[in-house]
């Protein structure tokens, strides 16, 4: 037994060993080393499970000569198709979702144990095709309780899934390519108006908390973010935040990311700078952010009481605190900002979703008028 690296031109590759109980050597190539160790962990518990030669549960009976990595990947498609979609997507929380946020994980781990291997996780790889696609879709569209919006979320998981086990050679072809999604409705979300945010911030000017608040209100950071910001990561002198770090709740840990994986600097105002130097001097933690008796914040904590609290004791609207994201991107919208800047300072790794605050901004559609301006008289004699 044993993982071995290989170069490609294309990327390096894996090569796990096995031997069969009749002494017989299987190998298989993958894409990542974490698949190619949990093939191989399967693999053992199979041949230590089973009274049958692993090669003959497998297929492909080879005569124990040395596979080569080309014939390896040729028969590669065959043998993985025997597996099932449930070992396939061991293989995809290996190698695709345990990379994401901790939160993301949960929710992609739930979707997948709750709502595509309960109905698919028997069927063999190599025997999924459209039809039975669209019977787990007709399915899924007819549990009740499921809103448009988690219909969505569940296909485009299950389509990323095949799509993954599709581009790691595991499947001959994404069945699911030609599924659509129901029809939804544009996010909605909710944000403080300028008279909220004053009468809250003044109501709260003497809090241990009011650092927090004019972070998340002037930057727009996650909450992860803010409870995972340490003083190494601020420029007092330039007056910016280098957002590399995110506290994990999850794992319980504080994670070199965020959870877009995207690196940002983030402006911060001249007033709120001058108030960190002195928070700074005050508060020996290394957390920018803390609870009132030391340490750092408890983000869940805080969130289910103490900002409720704060929000009736200010007499404003109760919101979530990731409403403050939300409130720090529609203003800098309504006060004339552009929509790509928006994005790094949020950390979106896509515009599509910075989209949705766009109908916001003053200037959206007037800077559309005139662009395209046809009058009558013109001389299309320069025209192609």
């Amino acid at each position: 037994m044993s993982i071995q690296k290989l170069e490609r031109d294309s990327g390096p590759r894996w090569r796990a060993r096995i031997l069969d109980k009749d002494g017989r050597q299987r190998t298989k190539v993958f894409k990542t080393r974490s698949a190619a160790e949990q093939w191989e962990q399967e693999m053992l518990q199979i041949r230590e499970q089973s009274t049958m030669p692993l090669a003959v549960l497998l297929g492909n009976v080879e005569d124990g000569r040395n596979e080569s990595a080309e014939s390896c990947e040729e028969n590669e498609a065959g043998a993985s198709t025997r597996l099932t979609l449930a070992a396939l997507g061991r293989e995809w929380s290996l190698d695709h979702v345990q990379q994401l946020a901790g939160s993301t994980q949960q929710r992609y781990q739930e979707i997948l144990d709750q709502w595509i291997l309960p109905t698919l996780g028997e069927v063999p790889a190599s025997e999924l095709d459209e039809q039975k696609c669209r019977i787990w879709y007709r399915k899924l569209r007819e549990e009740q309780g499921l809103s448009a919006r988690s219909i969505s979320l569940i296909l485009t998981i299950f389509k990323g899934f095949l799509a993954w086990c599709w581009g790691a050679g595991l499947i001959p072809e994404n069945p699911s390519s030609r599924l659509r999604g129901p029809k939804t409705q544009a996010p909605v979300f909710t944000f403080w108006t300028r008279r909220e945010i004053s009468q809250f911030l003044a109501f709260h000017e003497d809090s241990h908390y009011l650092v927090l608040y004019l972070l998340a209100l002037n930057t727009g950071m996650r909450l992860g973010e803010l409870t995972g910001l340490q003083w190494d990561r601020l420029n007092l002198q330039r007056g910016t935040i280098h957002v590399t770090r995110s506290w994990c709740n999850k794992e319980s840990r504080l994670k070199e990311e965020t959870k877009g994986k995207r690196k940002r600097l983030v402006p911060v105002p001249q007033d709120l700078v001058q108030l960190l130097l002195q928070w700074q001097e005050q508060n020996p933690e290394p957390w920018v952010v803390t609870e009132s008796s030391g340490g750092r914040l408890i983000s869940r904590h805080f969130t289910q009481h103490k900002f409720r609290r704060a929000c009736t004791q200010a007499g404003v609207r109760s919101i979530r605190f990731h409403d403050l994201r939300h409130t720090f991107a529609s203003h800098f919208m309504m006060n004339g900002g552009d929509l790509y800047t928006l994005q790094h300072l949020l950390g979106h790794h896509s515009i599509s979703v910075t989209e949705m605050y766009a109908h916001l901004s003053p200037s959206y559609l007037e800077r559309a008028v005139g662009v395209v301006n046809f009058t009558t008289g013109e001389n299309d004699a320069d025209n192609d």
